[in-house]
């Protein structure tokens, strides 16, 4: 049979039709292998609060709990996501934080900063949540608040730096790795959540143990329930609420 050039073009136009439909049916039911990869916080089990004194997760235990996704917000944090600390940094870090006046259980704490993981930045956030027995989302609201995720943040008239905003003349020992490496910025912000958490850390001995809320103030505060650490609380909690990571443009 021979089919006119108008018919070819009804069929081709068909075809095209056709194809863009079941295209827009694919990324309406999240099938598409690329939305699949790159979606924000993928599904699976979540790091949430582990009570005071828990059996924490190791580096590989925790990394083994990370849900992997291709999904990066923030592409200019590549290098400092693949950047691990050097046995050599990591000896000198733990000779210059709190050398003395810890607890054994703060000692031991701080002993597991080793900033061992490469990964996306929600990876490591996640990693950093599993390792310390933190909740992942209020991790990443609080790096909203500090950074929004942007591991080339320098704050407080250049003295604090990374996701976390870790601030070097308050947190002795952490530059430059707080600023080059995102597994250790991190790391080190875990564990001194946890800390605080425990009521461990000799830096905030008024700490109630248990108030993790109050241990969350306290790192921007550096008191414990003070009017600024109320403040910064509210604000965590708001962008923990509204989940701006999530949203479009973020």
């Amino acid at each position: 049979m021979v089919v006119s050039g108008h018919e070819q073009g009804r069929a081709g136009r068909k075809t095209l039709a056709g194809r863009l439909v079941l295209a827009a049916l694919l990324l309406l039911a999240g099938c598409s292998t690329g939305l699949a990869k790159a979606t924000p916080t993928p599904g699976g089990a979540r790091a949430t609060l582990l009570q005071v004194s828990a059996d924490l997760p190791s580096d590989q235990e925790a990394a083994a709990r990370v849900r992997r996704s291709s999904w990066e917000p923030r592409p200019g944090n590549a290098a400092a996501n693949r950047t691990v600390p050097t046995a050599d940094q990591l000896a000198s870090y733990r000779r210059s934080y709190v050398s003395d006046g810890g607890s054994p259980r703060f000692e031991q704490l701080k002993a597991r900063v080793t900033g061992s993981f490469r990964g996306t930045t929600d990876e490591v956030i996640q990693w950093a949540a599993w390792k310390w027995g933190l909740p992942e989302d209020v991790i990443r609201a609080e790096a909203v608040d500090e950074s929004r995720w942007d591991m080339g943040t320098v704050g407080d008239r250049g003295q604090s730096f990374g996701l976390m905003q870790i601030k070097g003349v308050a947190q002795p020992g952490t530059y430059p790795l707080s600023r080059t490496s995102t597994a250790f910025n991190l790391d080190h912000y875990g564990f001194v959540i946890r800390s605080y958490f425990e009521g461990v850390h000799p830096w905030l001995r008024d700490a109630r143990s248990g108030d993790f809320w109050g241990a969350i103030g306290a790192w921007w505060s550096g008191s414990y329930r003070d009017p600024g650490a109320e403040a910064y609380i509210e604000r965590v909690q708001g962008f923990l609420a509204d989940r701006d990571w999530e949203r479009p443009g973020f």
